[in-house]
């Protein structure tokens, strides 16, 4: 009994050390800054890709995501003097492209059994109402989980990057789907996302703790064995 119990908390205490590792984003791509050449090569060097505007529209060619509905819009940082949150391109869903502009992006993502945490960041275009800047977000699977931002509002402001995070959980190994939609007027005037991540939530320093203690006691059990 004492043997299995031993085995069992060293068996607990070295999953724990690989949760508390070093965070991996399993979102590919979360901050739009690659694409795929038509030779496929894949690349960061997007002077060819975007316009003397700095922003265009696409349909695929972003490593990562998927294009579900309409036309995916990239901006870069100097487009109206903007500034992405990470990196040099940022992401607009209500893109400039025709009068059915909203669009929606996803990610097939598979994942382990675990608690996760998406976060992303998402900030209201500037002298466009609430009306328009909304986004709809959506983790797709047997727990699925969904929320909404919109501003400007008490919570999301002008000029500013919002962080926005939603945990949730799997029972079992599956492979989820992360969604991305315009929920505004569409007027190819919307609000921006950027720095997408999913990741797994690590245990608080208390867990780990305790968790490090066991794992001593089973060393120093099989070196009094020894």
């Amino acid at each position: 009994m004492k043997k299995t119990l031993m085995a069992s908390l060293a068996a607990l205490a070295l999953s724990a050390g690989m949760a508390s590792a070093a965070t991996v984003n399993y979102v590919v791509n979360g901050s739009f800054e690659e694409r795929i050449d038509n030779d496929g090569t894949r690349n960061v060097d997007w002077d060819r890709m975007i316009t003397s505007r700095n922003w265009n529209t696409y349909t695929g060619g972003i490593p990562g995501w998927q294009v579900g509905a309409g036309r995916l819009e990239l901006q870069a940082n100097s487009h109206r003097g903007w500034t992405s949150q990470d990196g040099y391109f940022h992401a607009e869903l209500d893109s400039h492209y025709d009068q059915n502009s909203n669009s929606m992006i996803y990610q097939d993502i598979a994942l382990q059994a675990g608690q996760y945490e998406l976060s992303f960041f998402y900030q209201p275009r500037v002298r466009v109402p609430a009306s328009s800047n909304g986004i709809a977000y959506s983790i797709l699977g047997s727990n699925s989980v969904s929320g909404s931002v919109t501003g400007p509002d008490g919570i999301y402001q002008y000029n500013t990057w919002n962080e926005v995070t939603q945990r949730f959980t799997l029972d079992s190994d599956e492979t989820v789907r992360l969604v991305f939609s315009a929920t505004g007027r569409s007027d190819t005037l919307g609000g921006y996302i950027d720095n997408v991540s999913i990741a797994p939530v690590p245990i608080p320093a208390a867990g780990m703790m305790l968790l490090s203690v066991l794992g001593g006691l089973v060393a120093m059990r099989r070196r009094h064995k020894a």
